[in-house]
């Protein structure tokens, strides 16, 4: 149960979390990521007939799994992305963020039929500027509803055509704060493909 799983330490790139008394590195950054693990480990205790094999194997596991784009720090980038598009994962994200960065710069894309006002006032407090941009998708927001939503909760909002656009933007205003992108798994693709072209041009 949520009684038995204690975050230790967290980190821009893992956590060290105890569960039932035994202690895990999990390399995946973030708080819900030991409830993640908890239920690994609960799923894979009640299925395994080998205890010892499993303790080994489990540990290591969750050492070196891998998961894209749930805040993801880009190595030499100041970037974190990650693909979080609910109210509660963005809960999760900002205490995270709040705790490991302090205040980021805010990319944000999200697709119309998300909670764009709750999302939008959790990524408020964390943000000390935002650049909202449409996602490459046909079900994106409407950059105006998303600037509205935001504009509620924070001052500093400066909408823009596309998510490459924004990223430009974001790196000349960023000072030495990091830029998280976040709201979408199209957001994030869109991101990662700017970051190519400018390393590519480079």
């Amino acid at each position: 149960g949520e009684s038995d799983i204690e975050v230790l330490a967290s980190f821009s790139d893992s956590l060290e979390m105890s569960y039932k008394g035994e202690v895990y590195t999990v390399s995946v950054p973030g708080r819900m990521q030991a409830r993640n693990a908890a239920v690994a480990i609960e799923a894979l205790s009640q299925l395994s007939d080998f205890p010892d094999v499993l303790e080994e194997n489990l540990s290591k596991g969750l050492a070196e799994v891998w998961w894209p784009c749930r805040m993801q720090k880009l190595m030499g980038m100041p970037l974190i992305i990650d693909v979080t598009h609910t109210l509660d994962g963005a809960r999760s994200l900002c205490e995270d963020i709040g705790e490991i960065y302090g205040k980021v710069v805010v990319v944000l894309g999200l697709l119309a039929d998300k909670n764009i006002r709750g999302i939008s006032e959790v990524l408020a407090g964390i943000a000390s500027k935002v650049f909202i941009a449409p996602p490459s998708s046909p079900r994106a927001a409407a950059p105006e509803a998303m600037e509205e939503a935001m504009r509620g909760f924070h001052d500093d909002v400066i909408v823009c055509g596309t998510v490459a656009e924004a990223m430009e933007l974001a790196m000349e205003a960023r000072g030495d704060e990091d830029i998280l992108v976040t709201g979408s798994f199209r957001t994030a693709e869109d991101a990662l493909r700017w970051m190519q072209e400018e390393y590519a041009r480079s």
